[in-house]
């Protein structure tokens, strides 16, 4: 058996030859959304082979179930001596807990944790705001006594039906913010791209009031959401 320490060089070296071979890959995705691009698994794959060639480098990626039972990705990257590299697990929710939703959960996974481990610019830097597509809204400040009755719950499920926006409101920003998680862009872009597409295709638009507008801002979230199941839409905006 090889020598762990001098495996361990042996792999670095290889690494450092990989680098040298490595010719970073095109945008070969769009995102139809957001009109922007990035790398597919595909393609990270396929330049990743190619630098491999002559290193004595492989690797392989498996995928299992976390402890929370959210899938998840492990990337190994093996020498010829026997040394490894392991990449700690990455964990990702799903936006919809079906098939579809997994598959692209797992596409994602593999194709950053593939991107990383090899120093494949796949897709355009994000700030530390947007760096995970599993990021979680807030919490509201919670309640600071347990003593809430019956009766205020009541009172609160009254002012609910009364007010109406209040609750379009409440639904747009829950929906908002699972955008945000689906797509790994910011609010910010979400909501100018929701208002310029209702401006362009909602004839009557301008004219609508707070309700209307919250009502067809939710259609196109639900749309976005769609989309976000169907295909990888995880670049950020451009």
């Amino acid at each position: 058996m090889a020598d762990e320490t001098t495996s361990k060089a042996e792999l670095f070296k290889a690494l450092n030859q990989f680098h040298k071979n490595l010719e970073q890959p095109s945008k070969d995705g769009n995102n139809p959304f957001f009109k922007s691009g990035y790398v597919t698994l595909e393609g990270v794959q396929d330049a990743v082979d190619k630098a491999l060639e002559g290193t004595g480098l492989s690797y392989f990626q498996m995928v299992f179930d976390d402890p929370s039972g959210n899938k998840a990705v492990n990337t190994v990257i093996a020498h010829e001596s026997g040394a490894t590299i392991t990449m700690g697990a990455l964990s990702l929710s799903p936006v919809k807990s079906d098939p579809q939703g997994y598959g692209s959960a797992i596409t994602y996974a593999k194709r950053y944790q593939l991107a990383a481990a090899f120093g494949i610019s796949s897709e355009k830097d994000d700030d530390a705001n947007q760096a995970t597509f599993n990021r979680q809204a807030p919490n509201k400040k919670q309640s600071s006594t347990n003593t809430r009755t019956k009766r205020s719950t009541s009172n609160s499920r009254q002012q609910k039906k009364q007010n109406p926006l209040q609750n379009l409101a409440t639904e747009y920003k829950q929906k908002l913010q699972t955008a945000v998680q689906a797509t790994g862009s910011t609010e910010k872009t979400i909501q100018k791209n929701v208002v310029d597409t209702c401006k362009s295709d909602v004839k009557g638009y301008a004219e609508f009031d707070r309700q209307q507008q919250l009502r067809q801002w939710i259609k196109v979230l639900d749309r976005i959401l769609q989309n976000a199941a169907q295909v990888d839409m995880f670049a950020e905006n451009n």
